[in-house]
C-alpha cells in the first residue's frame, strides 16, 4: 500500500540517511544506535544492514517492535517512526541494496556469513517541518521570549501518518 505522505518522508529520509534506532534491550531498558539508512521504500519498509552478533539482532528476536528517529536540524526537519521489525537473510536483497561503502563493515562483501538485513515496516511516523517557515519560526520564537510568553508552533509543521 503506497501512501503520498510517506512518500514525502521518505524522501527527507533518503536525504539524511543516518537515524538511531531504538529497541527494548536487557532489563526492559532502551537501547539506541544510530544507523545508516540503506534504502527507504514508498509503501513503508525502511532497510538496514547489520551484523548478525549485534545486540539489535538479538533484541528484535526478543521483541519486533522499534522506534526509529531522523533529525535534520539545520532544515528543521524531525521523524519519529513506530514500527516492527524483521531480520532478514536474503542474498537477492543484499545484491540489491549492496554499495561499496558497506564493505568497511562487512569486507567479505554479501557472502559475509555474519551479514544480515534489518526490515523495518513503518506503522506509524510523526513529523516536525517546520523548515519552510524557519525565519518566521524564528521570529516567533525571539517574539515570545521577548514578551514572555510561550511560543507555539504552526499546527501544519507536525502530521501523524498511519501505515
Amino acid at each position: 500500500m503506497e501512501n503520498q505522505e510517506f512518500k514525502e518522508i521518505a524522501q527527507i529520509i533518503d536525504s539524511v540517511k543516518f537515524g538511531m534506532l531504538s529497541t527494548l534491550g536487557k532489563g526492559n531498558k532502551i537501547h539506541s544506535r544510530p544507523m545508516t539508512t540503506s534504502q527507504i521504500e514508498d509503501n513503508g519498509y525502511i532497510w538496514f544492514f547489520t551484523s548478525i552478533e549485534t545486540d539489535l539482532v538479538k533484541e528484535i528476536s526478543l521483541k519486533d517492535s522499534i522506534q526509529l528517529s531522523y533529525a535534520e536540524p539545520t532544515d528543521n526537519v524531525y521523524i519519529s517512526i513506530n514500527g516492527d521489525a524483521e531480520i532478514i537473510n536474503n542474498k537477492a536483497k543484499k545484491e540489491e541494496l549492496w554499495t561499496p561503502l558497506a564493505k568497511a563493515w562487512f569486507p567479505k562483501g554479501v557472502d559475509d556469513p555474519n551479514l544480515v538485513l534489518v526490515k523495518i515496516k513503518v506503522n506509524e511516523a510523526e513529523v516536525w517541518d517546520s523548515g519552510s517557515n524557519r525565519i518566521l519560526s524564528l521570529a516567533k520564537i525571539v517574539k515570545a521570549i521577548f514578551n514572555s510568553e510561550r511560543f507555539e508552533a504552526d499546527d501544519d509543521s507536525h502530521k501523524v501518518i498511519k501505515m
